[in-house]
């Protein structure tokens, strides 16, 4: 079906079709639970006149992946999946970026994907951009607005085909972050044992505040600086409770 087909359908019935902008999947309550002709009978009882008319059409956007880390909280927000899969690892769950975590672990993560190429089963519907595969309608009524949606069975194919390959993203994704992750620590902890040598530093052990060693160490070693700054601020923390129980802040004094 397609938008100047239901339209015709509208008229047919005595009501007159409004095409608006918006998007044709979401929907305000109530909902309608019936066929279109169930749904003209209803309207008609609620008084309605008009009826507005809301269409998605598929587009190369909807071939690309483009879900990101979020700023905030360092996730990816969750997606509609149209229907079951396997279970797939939660990132939420299983790794989530924090304070501690370099911010490269993040960085070299794609932003975009082909799903298509995840998914060569994809590839079929890309003869479908700029074809309407859903509808949704609003009949205005003064008791209240009656909604009714209409989807092209197609599009069902194509979210199931869609869903999988964001799966197979996900799980990519995670792969690399751990695997990013776990190499981007191993540096870190590399490069932290230059502030542990620090003890054997005379002029660091009488530093008297954490803030003006990590500022001394970060100045001796700037490498220092790609270092997450949790980790770094922890690592003074601790050389320096072991200066003090050492008795090495003492000296020269």
């Amino acid at each position: 079906m397609t938008s100047d087909e239901l339209a015709e359908l509208i008229k047919a019935q005595g009501l007159y079709p409004i095409p608006v902008e918006g998007d044709a999947n979401k929907f305000d309550e109530p909902v309608f639970a019936g066929s279109l002709d169930n749904y003209f009978a209803a309207v008609k009882v609620l008084g309605a006149k008009a009826i507005l008319v809301y269409t998605n059409k598929l587009e190369e956007a909807d071939f690309v992946y483009e879900s990101d880390i979020d700023d905030e909280d360092g996730v990816w927000p969750d997606e509609e999946m149209s229907g079951p899969l396997e279970p797939v690892r939660s990132v939420k769950q299983e790794w989530t970026p924090t304070a501690t975590t370099p911010a490269a672990a993040i960085d070299s993560v794609e932003r975009e994907v082909d799903l298509a190429a995840m998914n060569p089963s994809l590839a079929k519907f890309k003869r479908r951009i700029g074809s309407e595969y859903a509808f949704r309608l609003t009949a205005v009524s003064e008791p209240s607005n009656l909604d009714l949606r209409i989807q092209e069975e197609w599009w069902h194919d194509f979210k199931a085909e869609k869903d999988k390959a964001i799966h197979k993203v996900r799980e990519a994704r995670l792969a690399e972050l751990e695997k990013t992750a776990e190499i981007e620590s191993t540096k870190a902890r590399q490069l932290l044992r230059l502030v542990e040598e620090l003890i054997n530093d005379p002029k660091f052990v009488v530093i008297p505040t954490q803030r003006s060693m990590k500022r001394y160490a970060l100045e001796k070693y700037p490498e220092l600086a790609s270092v997450a700054d949790q980790m770094l601020t922890r690592e003074i923390q601790l050389v320096s409770d072991r200066i003090k129980a050492k008795g090495l802040n003492k000296r020269g004094r």
